[in-house]
């Protein structure tokens, strides 16, 4: 999965920055470094709209608005998504806390998947 990739160069550039850093090299030096991550974060972004939005498609909240909170977790979801539920964060509000869930918005209301709720189980290739 390309997502899971992206995150990997993700940390791996930030802490070849972050080494770099600690042994005294400039902003002016690392400038191209910060350039390069800033352009992984948007693309990480942009994938992982897209992958939320595949995962949508077999539930009844299509119209996907944007990612809340929580789009590391997409990964795990995508992977193994009969470990995760799917519900309504105005029923789970203390999932706002939770590190492992997705909270995102759609056209008419905001969602969550999370391990730790009571919502729509992945059953038969489809969230119901």
């Amino acid at each position: 999965m390309i997502l899971a990739q992206m995150y990997y160069k993700l940390k791996l550039l930030t802490y070849f920055k972050n080494e770099l850093t600690s042994k005294g090299y400039t902003l002016k030096t690392i400038a191209w470094i910060d350039g390069q991550l800033d352009l992984l974060r948007n693309l990480i972004d942009q994938e992982s709209f897209t992958v939320l939005n595949q995962l949508l498609r077999k539930t009844n909240y299509r119209l996907l608005k944007q990612i809340d909170k929580g789009k590391e977790n997409l990964i795990d979801i995508y992977l193994n998504p009969n470990d995760w539920k799917l519900g309504k964060i105005e029923d789970n509000p203390n999932e706002w806390t939770n590190k492992e869930a997705l909270i995102f918005s759609t056209e008419r209301q905001k969602l969550v998947f999370s391990k730790s709720i009571n919502g729509q189980k992945y059953l038969d290739n489809k969230w119901q």
